[in-house]
């Protein structure tokens, strides 16, 4: 999108410069499709419509590890793997792949907030061994004390007991647990097509394949308005899945990984 805005400017340069720089870099398949046609300058100039496809649905979270201190990033479950485009009928050709959510979310780095969860967690249980054993101390400094008749050895026995069962609820109050929110609405992945269309009002038909090159009929999008302008580009949003429907039951919502993400 970048590039089309130098080109909205007349920048045909720092449009270049741009599509030189995203030509340079590596492109790892899970996040890119190498065979991308539109990184050319002859290609940009050419269209006039730029359309954003967006595929399936993006990762989510889970509270793994011990006492649930690690997030763990799961991949969505969608069938989808590209799209065709007709416009009045005729056929663009079919998206390619300029984003995925999951790729990017796993190769992103950790995050401070992970190390500090894991710290969290081996204090919890450093916590709750050492309340449980003060606890264990000053039960049996008490019972030792009360065998010998000696009141310092009672008190200092509940002290200690006292302070072990302080540190005891402190540490099972702890929350060590991973954060888990997310996003319902982020798509699995992201998609491109270019395309030089005549201004004026058209319709858009999308098909959505599998990885094996079968049509998803139930997913297939028809009537879509499109308005190509005179001057400047036309740009349209889609989406494979354009509505999350709420769990209407507690079964369904036990299957679905989003309908457990916590609101706050």
């Amino acid at each position: 999108m970048r590039v089309r805005c130098f080109l909205d400017r007349g920048d045909k340069d720092g449009a270049k410069m741009l599509l030189d720089e995203i030509n340079r870099l590596a492109k790892e398949p899970a996040n890119f499709d190498p065979d991308c046609p539109w990184l050319n300058l002859e290609a940009q100039l050419e269209a006039n419509t730029v359309m954003m496809i967006e595929l399936g649905e993006g990762p989510y979270f889970t509270a793994e590890g011990h006492h649930g201190s690690v997030r763990a990033i799961n991949q969505g479950s969608y069938e989808e793997a590209y799209a065709e485009v007709f416009v009045d009928g005729e056929s663009l050709g079919q998206s390619y792949k300029v984003g995925d959510t999951f790729y990017q979310a796993i190769t992103r780095g950790g995050r401070v907030m992970d190390d500090i969860l894991k710290g969290k967690a081996i204090a919890k249980t450093a916590g709750i061994a050492t309340g449980a054993a003060a606890m264990h101390v000053g039960r049996v400094l008490m019972e030792s004390g009360s065998a010998k008749d000696s009141n310092g050895t009672v008190t200092a026995g509940a002290i200690v007991m006292a302070a072990g069962a302080v540190v005891l609820i402190a540490s099972l109050l702890m929350n060590a647990e991973a954060d888990t929110r997310g996003n319902v609405l982020l798509p699995g992945e992201t998609h491109m097509l270019l395309a030089k269309l005549p201004p004026g009002e058209h319709k858009v038909e999308v098909r959505y394949f599998d990885a094996m090159g079968r049509e998803l009929r139930d997913m297939r999008q028809q009537g879509i308005p499109l308005t190509v302008p005179e001057k400047g580009d036309a740009s349209l949003l889609l989406r494979s899945r354009p509505r999350y429907v709420i769990p209407s039951s507690e079964s369904w919502a036990k299957s679905d990984p989003y309908a457990n993400t916590p609101k706050k």
